[in-house]
């Protein structure tokens, strides 16, 4: 996400994919819910790298599973409501699979590649149509449980894997 976090919140001319404060949020929301665990490990600098690094291992999987749609302006893939879904993914996933370290990105692209074939629901056209929901806050919960239940990921919430899925129920 080098480049991609608009720190400031200003008008920036350099295309953005999201607020500094979003990603902050979405981070905050994951460490309030797994502190026990997190206080219990340590919180020290070392600490912090490890989650960093879960963070960056995440991205760059996602990266690879969505391929041409990452990054690209047709697609909603790296705009704030999916990419704030996708942290809560990670945070899900890292309380299942986070060791070994060694080997994650091929381990979670793995996990992650149903997603692949999720592009076309993830264009820009009809995108909010395909997503419906009442505001942000629910559009962001609404496709971290479909991104969650298509890589086969058990929410933190206890989402059942055999949910409705986008477009049913």
């Amino acid at each position: 996400m080098r480049y991609r976090i608009n720190r400031l919140g200003g008008r920036s001319k350099q295309e953005k994919w999201i607020l500094q404060a979003e990603l902050f949020n979405e981070i905050h929301r994951w460490v309030r819910q797994a502190w026990p665990k997190i206080e219990k490990e340590g919180t020290d600098k070392a600490a912090a790298g490890r989650y960093y690094r879960t963070v960056r291992h995440f991205l760059k999987a996602a990266a690879q599973v969505w391929g041409d749609a990452w990054g690209n302006d047709n697609y909603m893939v790296t705009k704030p409501v999916t990419l704030k879904a996708m942290i809560r993914v990670c945070a899900d996933l890292a309380a299942q699979d986070a060791e070994p370290e060694e080997g994650r990105i091929e381990r979670w692209r793995e996990r992650l590649e149903p997603w692949t074939d999720q592009a076309r629901a993830f264009r820009s056209d009809g995108f909010y149509e395909r997503f419906p929901a009442k505001g942000q806050i629910e559009r962001v919960a609404r496709i971290h449980r479909e991104l969650a239940r298509i890589a086969g990921i058990q929410t933190r919430g206890g989402q059942r894997k055999d949910a409705p899925s986008v477009g049913e129920g």
